[in-house]
């Protein structure tokens, strides 16, 4: 790395060395990579397979169906600009780790219902849930990582980009096989494993949150003196 923290151009292994992570950064990097993968395979691309045997079983509309989707959608939009204010005060592993763990649970109660209205809700409370789990990732890396923040973005969309590619070929043969509640059941399952990725949060960056925690206490300071004045 030169001065300007850029990797240098690798002869040997080519523009490949630029994305190269420290192995400390790896344990973050990673664990946070792959549970993006699956949040992101099962809120967003498993949806478009499940639309017409969830309409064709429970004799909804499909119209009503993905109007669930896009309030949720709207819900996510609304709420990112509160929910970044929050993660730059507070943090934003509290935010990833309890958004993670509530869509899981959220996919598996859309599961068991045949309850239209019940059916919005879930949408709309995932909403909620997937802005705190899908667009405070790389807040993290910001927070955590602030020297490789950059390589650790990219590697982290390499990994996302394969959630199509994964869980579209994937959904469509659970609902051919097992139907589409069993299909979701395992889709929430799928989306619990971003949970996993807690251990890893808890341990690495414990002191860097330290340093997120005193920022704070000082911002905090700067907003009382200004109100005073």
């Amino acid at each position: 790395m030169d001065s300007n923290g850029q990797v240098p151009f690798d002869r040997k292994h080519g523009y490949f060395a630029k994305l190269a992570l420290r192995k400390g950064s790896v344990s973050l990097v990673v664990p946070i990579a792959a549970g993006q993968t699956a949040l992101w395979g099962v809120l967003y691309y498993s949806f478009a397979v499940l639309i017409q045997p969830m309409c064709e079983a429970l004799k909804w509309g499909r119209a009503g169906v993905t109007s669930a989707f896009s309030l949720s959608l709207l819900v996510s939009g609304l709420i990112s600009v509160p929910m970044g204010r929050v993660a730059d005060c507070f943090g934003a592993r509290q935010l990833l780790i309890w958004g993670s763990t509530l869509s899981g649970g959220f996919i598996l109660l859309w599961s068991q219902t045949s309850s239209f209205p019940v059916f919005v809700g879930i949408w709309i409370a995932l909403g909620f849930t997937s802005a705190a789990a899908l667009q405070t990732a790389n807040v993290v890396y910001v927070q955590h990582l602030p020297a490789e923040m950059r390589r650790a973005v990219v590697v982290s969309s390499l990994f996302t980009g394969f959630a199509a590619a994964i869980f579209v070929p994937a959904c469509e043969w659970l609902v051919s096989y097992w139907g589409w509640r069993h299909a979701v059941m395992v889709l929430g399952r799928s989306a619990s494993f971003a949970v996993s990725i807690t251990p890893w949060l808890y341990r690495r960056g414990e002191h860097q949150h330290r340093a997120v925690k005193k920022i704070k206490r000082e911002r905090m300071l700067n907003i009382g003196r200004s109100c005073r004045c």
